[in-house]
């Protein structure tokens, strides 16, 4: 956003307007989470580990105010990798954090680039695609859900 709210009025405008939006679903998720929370639910957080949401001051609060904890990976170490043109099929290295109560997912997705690979530059015609979690990814956070490692409040 940072980067693109400088191409023009018309994106400023949609940028803006994704913030409103996002005020009011933040506003909606505390209130479930909150209630998730109180019966030891589960409760995960995830955007791109660079992404402006992360300091905003009310997701900073709520996440510091019920002991969240951060898990960081990075899309190339889970199958995560351009689907168009000449790049096709070679890894894309998208840095993901997800903060996190009661569940395990930092068991599951916890690696970092090992550098044995070159990537494809999350950008252009490949961002949309990396919105989406990779089939291996996916199969993680499910498993990590399924099997949490907690006390449940009765």
């Amino acid at each position: 956003q940072h980067i693109n709210i400088h191409k023009g009025p018309k994106t400023a405008e949609r940028i803006k307007n994704h913030w409103i939006a996002f005020r009011k679903l933040w506003k909606a998720f505390e209130e479930v989470a909150t209630h998730a929370i109180l019966y030891g639910c589960s409760v995960l957080v995830e955007w791109p580990k660079g992404c402006a949401y992360w300091k905003d001051k009310a997701v900073v609060r709520f996440l510091n105010k019920h002991g969240f904890s951060n898990c960081y990976f990075d899309g190339c170490m889970y199958g995560l990798a351009a689907k168009k043109g000449k790049d096709s099929g070679k890894p894309i290295n998208k840095p993901w954090r997800v903060s996190y109560l009661n569940s395990t997912i930092n068991e599951s997705l916890c690696l970092l680039c090992d550098g044995s690979h070159e990537h494809v530059v999350c950008a252009g015609r490949h961002t949309k695609d990396t919105e989406n979690y990779s089939v291996e990814a996916t199969t993680l956070i499910y498993s990590s859900l399924l099997a949490p490692n907690f006390p449940t409040k009765s």
